[in-house]
């Protein structure tokens, strides 16, 4: 037993040590938790700072890279034995030359609109065919940078005396949402201070009867998606302009990222404006 002032002072002082103690714990408690945090915040950026390599990355393991190509178009030409050749292979071919250059690669021609069921059964691990960020064959997919920025236009009929895209004020124009969403074209002509008449068509040929009809004054399309139509005409001036991509499946997301490392590399070398120039493209600049 405590000696009687002991036992004096231990009452008289015990509540200020048991709060003290309980302050002790709770700073204890507070510091293991604080140096827990830190670590695991540490982890999560040291691994958001590292980049993928070609070595660790999705595709480390295949033995065939195959690339799907929406073809045929401006872009992409199919012979009769099913081979494909045009811009967007030598793109594919470029890049993966640059990242897998000891892997074997085959191109097999695509419809636009099957690229994301052949990707999520990895039927082809990676799809080009002049696709943009936002229509619904592209949602919930991985997209690179942009390998081809293209304009986007007005096209006319070719008789049209339309010469700027102010004669499409408050005019009904039609636009396929399939290639480009209908709320980024409603975006370029606000921007422009443009009031037009936006509409939907449900293809290239049913937009073309549309203008035929005169059910329409203008398609606002990618230049190189309607470029090769005759019975066309383009007004020079652009609305705006639509940036083609690769897509991968997304849980192939660290490949994108050195998808994107290569063309900032082919792009500084000047090889994808030797592409460009090999088969006769023009890409956008803004003026």
């Amino acid at each position: 037993m405590l000696p009687f002032k002991l036992q004096y002072y231990w009452k008289k002082h015990r509540p200020q040590l048991q709060r003290l103690k309980r302050a002790l714990t709770l700073r204890r408690v507070l510091l293991c938790l604080a140096a827990v945090l830190l670590v695991v915040g540490g982890v999560v950026f040291l691994r958001a700072r590292r980049k993928p390599s070609a070595g660790t990355a999705s595709f480390a393991d295949l033995g065939e890279i195959v690339v799907g190509i929406a073809a045929p178009s401006a872009f992409a030409a199919v012979d009769d034995t099913g081979e494909v050749s045009g811009f967007e292979r030598d793109v594919a071919a470029a890049v993966l030359s640059d990242l897998y250059p000891d892997k074997a690669v085959s191109f097999r021609a695509i419809s636009s609109q099957e690229a994301s069921y052949l990707l999520k059964t990895g039927q082809i691990h990676i799809a080009l065919g002049m696709y943009v960020s936002g229509p619904l064959k592209t949602q919930g997919l991985s997209l690179s940078n942009a390998y081809f920025t293209d304009g986007v236009y007005a096209f006319c009929p070719a008789e049209s005396t339309a010469d700027s895209l102010w004669a499409l004020t408050n005019q009904r124009v039609r636009v396929l949402s399939s290639d480009i969403t209908k709320s980024a074209v409603a975006s370029m002509f606000k921007k422009l201070e443009i009031a037009v008449d936006l509409h939907l068509c449900s293809s290239y040929p049913d937009g073309i009867a549309s203008l035929s009809r005169g059910d329409c004054a203008a398609l606002i399309a990618p230049r190189y998606k309607l470029e090769s139509f005759a019975e066309l005409r383009r007004i020079e001036e652009p609305v705006g302009f639509a940036s083609y991509r690769f897509l991968l499946w997304s849980d192939n997301a660290d490949v994108t990222a050195l998808i994107n490392t290569s063309l900032s590399r082919l792009r500084a070398s000047g090889r994808l404006a030797e592409l460009r120039n090999t088969w006769g493209l023009l890409e956008y600049t803004a003026s």
